[in-house]
């Protein structure tokens, strides 16, 4: 990876990151990224509100610190506190594109406030002994031998990130397998949808069918469940096309307005 990932790269991101604000305006209008169709099903957006705290969390399986330096909100394109009258610093669109939805248009703009965070729970590419490579299954955590072979076990994820779930309104899936090597993760996004009522958005090829994509997410959960439990996770799944220069989120091709 360090050969592939060189310093030059890694210059080049953050350069062109903050030039065009790629981190913040993924922030700000990923829901954009919905079809019309898919936009007006989602309850998310009519939970955004002026003076909310919209706190993001990237769990990032990459080893790399790529997508770290991508999401860095630098002083380009972050203040703390940018206005004097109120408190807020970040702004959030939550109809982009005007597909509109009870009062909510493309002229709604909310003054909210902002908090976000990285962590990679498989490990950092400058610290190599972190990295973490193995399965994920029950039957392998059933002795003390084979379960050193669960990535779970050795990222201590139930200490650590168990309580991540319990208030998560909205999860994104961006340029993930959805193999059951990350049963673990996908099985606690299940779980979420279907006793909490979260949402999840999976970002996948713009060629992609959008109900294959959603089974094979629910397959990836590695998880035993009734048809009613699935249909309703499943009407929860929303799928987002990846098209270069025109996907928002994590987009290396559009400018910032």
């Amino acid at each position: 990876m360090n050969d592939v990932i060189t310093p030059d790269i890694s210059i080049k991101l953050n350069n062109d990151t903050e030039t065009y604000k790629w981190g913040r305006k993924s922030l700000t209008s990923f829901l954009g990224d919905l079809c019309d169709e898919d936009y007006l099903k989602m309850g998310f957006p009519l939970k955004t509100g002026h003076y909310h705290m919209f706190n993001y969390l990237f769990v990032n399986f990459n080893y790399t610190s790529l997508l770290d330096n991508y999401i860095y909100m630098d002083r380009n394109q972050f203040e703390p506190h940018p206005y004097k009258t109120v408190d807020t610093n970040f702004k959030f669109y939550p109809d982009p594109y005007g597909y509109s939805k009870k009062g909510i248009d493309q002229n709604t703009v909310w003054s909210t406030f902002l908090m976000q965070d990285v962590i990679h729970p498989h490990g950092y590419q400058n610290i190599p002994r972190s990295m973490l490579f193995g399965v994920e299954s029950d039957k392998y955590k059933q002795n003390r031998l084979t379960k050193r072979l669960v990535k779970s076990y050795w990222a201590q994820n139930d200490q650590k990130y168990q309580s991540f779930f319990d208030n998560t309104e909205l999860f994104i899936i961006y340029g993930a397998s959805l193999g059951i090597t990350d049963s673990w993760w996908w099985k606690n996004i299940y779980n979420s949808i279907l006793n909490k009522n979260s949402e999840l958005i999976i970002y996948s090829h713009s060629n992609s069918d959008r109900e294959k994509v959603k089974n094979k997410f629910i397959n990836a959960c590695q998880i035993e469940c009734n048809k009613a439990d699935k249909q309703h996770v499943l009407d929860h799944i929303f799928v987002a096309p990846i098209i270069e220069n025109k996907t928002v989120l994590f987009s290396l091709g559009v400018n910032d307005s």
